[in-house]
């Protein structure tokens, strides 16, 4: 890493985004569309480091009160099996308060204790 940078036999490495940065994107981004009923082509993600990303929104579906849309993930030049995948979230209304986020299908849920989250 020269200055904050990684390099790679003299060349400088592209950066891409996470797994997790793509679905709170594409959850974020059904969110606002279906608080508005617009639809967003574009979703700003603060990183942790304060950084900030805008993502292209992809494949944007309205239907029976819920909005779905994805993301593309971009591993840069990190190989990843998952790069160039399209991460999805869902939001819907629910009469009761509150927000329940759910994992869909390839979501792993936490069975056992061990790590920095509790089972469940």
């Amino acid at each position: 890493m020269e200055n904050g940078i990684q390099v790679k036999n003299g060349k400088e490495l592209r950066c891409g985004y996470t797994t997790g940065t793509c679905a709170a994107a594409a959850a974020a981004a059904a969110a606002q569309m279906l608080l508005t009923q617009r639809d967003v082509q574009e979703i700003k993600v603060l990183l942790p480091r304060g950084e900030e990303l805008f993502l292209p929104v992809e494949r944007i579906s309205y239907e029976n009160g819920r909005v779905s849309c994805g993301i593309v993930k971009f591993s840069g030049d990190d190989p990843d099996v998952t790069d160039g995948i399209t991460i999805f979230a869902e939001v819907s209304r629910e009469e009761n308060e509150g927000i329940r986020l759910l994992g869909g299908k390839g979501v792993g849920i936490v069975t056992a204790p061990g790590l920095q989250i509790p089972p469940g």
